[in-house]
């Protein structure tokens, strides 16, 4: 923590010179790692009291104490499900071609959902809940299928022969691929390629290792 005191007092000092504040309201802190240690809620320098969350959202990306994926994931897919119950009305409009509903899919619900998925190690679980959100999407634009009398919902093949595109799974892994690429070009000295390639020290703790 002295180190966390030293930082906070810098910037005071630095704001105040410039004439500005630091809202103590606003301003949390998180501590990351896997030792469970004991952690006081509120964190107390001079006069300014911080208090403490387990995480927290910085440049659109859910960020928290144990590096969770999986809850960065169900972030996004719920922010694309509100963007795509935006969009409900016009995704289930019989006089718009299904080749624009798809155009709007791909531009104004999917992009939401991919932001920050060349970062993503995607679990079977996760890539399962990729899977159905889009599905229900596909659903809605392609609609029911009628055999004789009877209607029913189209099966998944059915759906992917109709959208003849890369499911979001496979889009993910071309996006890590992709990342991995720019990272390979990079300059050996900045911090993304170093933190990339760089081997881990000492002995990890007992059971599986986390994905990363």
């Amino acid at each position: 923590m002295k180190s966390l005191q030293d930082a906070t007092i810098a910037l005071d000092r630095a704001a105040k010179w410039i004439g500005l504040e630091i809202n103590q309201a606003k301003t949390k802190y998180m501590i990351c790692g896997t030792k469970k240690k004991y952690v006081e809620n509120v964190f107390k320098v001079k006069h300014m009291t911080f208090g403490s969350v387990n995480s927290f959202v910085y440049l659109g990306t859910l960020i928290t104490t144990d590096n969770n994926t999986s809850a960065k994931i169900n972030n996004r897919i719920a922010l694309a499900n509100r963007s795509y119950f935006g969009l409900v009305n016009i995704l289930k409009a019989k006089n718009i071609n299904r080749k624009y509903k798809v155009i709007i899919y791909k531009t104004l619900i999917k992009p939401v959902l991919m932001y920050g998925a060349e970062t993503w190690v995607l679990s079977k679980a996760d890539e399962l809940c990729l899977e159905v959100f889009e599905r229900k999407i596909l659903r809605r634009i392609y609609g029911p299928i009628c055999e004789g009398a009877i209607w029913r919902s189209r099966y998944n093949e059915e759906l992917y022969c109709l959208y003849d595109e890369n499911d979001l799974v496979t889009t993910v892994r071309i996006t890590r691929l992709r990342w991995a690429g720019h990272i390979v070009q990079m300059q050996d000295n900045l911090p993304c390629k170093e933190i990339s390639l760089d081997k881990l020290e000492g002995r990890r703790r007992v059971g599986r290792p986390n994905h990363r």
